[in-house]
């Protein structure tokens, strides 16, 4: 969010614009310091797929002393913390953060990643979709670290009732170099799917993509308006209050992702990824989640990425209250 003096002034001989925006002390949005949040934010994956400590030492430093941690359910506060749940996994197994997309705006970054676990010989345990919010302050050292993973469906390749995908390389998607007036429509456009959700409008949210649009979730790839649309409506009847409710919009080009929350009650049965069938305990769930927008040039969605535990609706970390007995 920008202050009442975004643009205010610029530097002598130069016409770098700065803005103070709220919430960041300190913090003066020029290219420069852009740039460095997206080296930042850039690093921290390759650092953690080296499965070594001088790895995690190369992460620490990038963070603040008192960074707050967010993984998949897990808070945390304080660069030990963050430390501690970044340590590598040993044991004759690797982790891999593989970038697919990274959008920068101002002092927040959005990564899109695949998670591939391995053997040390390269065989593949697991891959599913990592998302992360990043923070970062006014010496672009991250503050702040939200990051969604697919517990569901890493569960269920590890048990083999979900097949694994094919481990083919991974390389940045390309970011369109559009106007900034092309992408504050988009993040317009990317806001409207939880407020047409909430207003029990989903099938609006299909106008707003294109016809052939791809949408990838839960490890599976689909294509078309309907595919789109079903992502907002196959939770009406196992957890019909359920809410979604955007925290970042962000942008870059012809991207735009969401960070947003959803809580609901499970009062109907709830079908897992698996196709395990689980009956309602009339408990709230409260989970998070990312989705990635590539946008066309006629404004439309044709690449809709979602990154979300869908078994969270069944896991006792995301529980808002207790269980009715």
């Amino acid at each position: 969010m920008k202050s009442a003096l975004a643009y205010l002034f610029a530097l002598v001989g130069s016409s770098t614009k700065l803005e103070e925006p709220i919430g960041t002390a300190g913090l003066l949005l020029t290219d420069e310091y852009t740039n460095l949040v997206a080296n930042h934010s850039a690093s921290f994956h390759p650092n953690f797929s080296k499965n070594t400590v001088q790895g995690l030492r190369a992460n620490i430093v990038l963070v603040t002393p008192d960074v707050d941690s967010f993984f998949s359910g897990f808070s945390g506060l304080g660069s030990a913390q963050f430390a501690q749940a970044l340590a590598f996994p040993g044991g004759g197994i690797r982790a891999q953060f593989l970038d697919r997309l990274i959008i920068v705006e101002g002092n927040t970054a959005a990564i899109l990643s695949p998670s591939r676990i391995t053997t040390n010989t390269s065989q593949l345990i697991t891959q599913t979709t990592l998302a992360e919010t990043m923070i970062f302050d006014k010496d672009a050292l991250l503050s702040r670290i939200v990051s969604i993973g697919e517990a569901g469906l890493s569960t269920a390749q590890q048990t083999g009732e979900i097949k694994l995908p094919s481990a083919e390389p991974i390389t940045l998607n390309p970011i369109a170099n559009t106007s900034a007036g092309f992408t504050f429509k988009i993040k317009e456009k990317a806001a409207q799917f939880n407020i047409n959700f909430n207003k029990k409008n989903s099938s609006a949210n299909g106008l707003l993509a294109t016809e052939d649009v791809t949408v990838v979730s839960d490890g599976r790839n689909s294509t078309g308006r309907v595919a789109l649309v079903n992502l907002f409506t196959r939770y009406n009847i196992s957890v019909p209050d359920l809410v979604q409710h955007d925290e970042f919009v962000l942008g870059q080009g012809n991207w735009a992702v969401t960070e947003y929350i959803f809580q609901g009650t499970r009062n109907a049965t709830f079908t897992m990824l698996n196709g395990t069938k689980v009956p309602p305990n009339g408990a709230q769930y409260r989970i998070r989640g990312m989705r990635f927008m590539r946008f066309n040039d006629a404004g439309l969605v044709d690449l809709f990425w979602q990154a979300a535990d869908n078994d969270a609706f069944v896991s006792p970390i995301y529980l808002v209250n207790s269980i009715p007995t």
